[in-house]
């Protein structure tokens, strides 16, 4: 893969909910115009974890539990498929290599500092960033950190 010139654009990897995609769990976005605002010069890469591991938008909300599993709202185990996508997420990384990744704050799969545990928003960071922070030295950001 070629170097990037200097003058290139910044490239960031978004949450695609932020960017007004439907891909919640709802079937809903969460656009946020000051995601939109912030990367309005760069090179977007959109990304959604939970569609990368296979599931279907919409879906059966998801929390983490106290043990590191991801259960649904049925009861399903959905470690899995939460797993793959945010394996898949590093996979993107690797491949587009941007220059930071901005992340939905309280998701299961995104959160940064706060995620859903046990059906509460806790502190803690969600599956997919968890990888991320491990295997990365990326900045990670949140729509929380760009409020206006």
């Amino acid at each position: 893969m070629q170097e990037r010139e200097s003058n290139s654009k910044k490239r960031i990897m978004v949450s695609a909910c932020l960017l007004g995609i439907k891909c919640r769990y709802d079937g809903k976005s969460k656009r946020n115009k000051d995601v939109i605002e912030y990367c309005k010069d760069a090179l977007i890469i959109p990304f959604c974890p939970e569609q990368l591991g296979g599931l279907s938008t919409p879906r059966i909300k998801a929390t983490i539990t106290e043990r590191d599993s991801v259960i649904n709202f049925a009861g399903e185990d959905v470690t899995e498929n939460f797993h793959r996508g945010a394996m898949e997420t590093l996979l993107i990384v690797s491949i587009t290599k941007p220059d930071e990744i901005i992340l939905k704050e309280g998701s299961p799969s995104c959160g940064l500092t706060e995620t859903n545990v046990n059906w509460e928003r806790k502190k803690g960071s969600g599956i997919t960033t968890t990888l991320l922070k491990r295997n990365t030295n990326i900045p990670l950001k949140s729509e929380i950190l760009l409020q206006s």
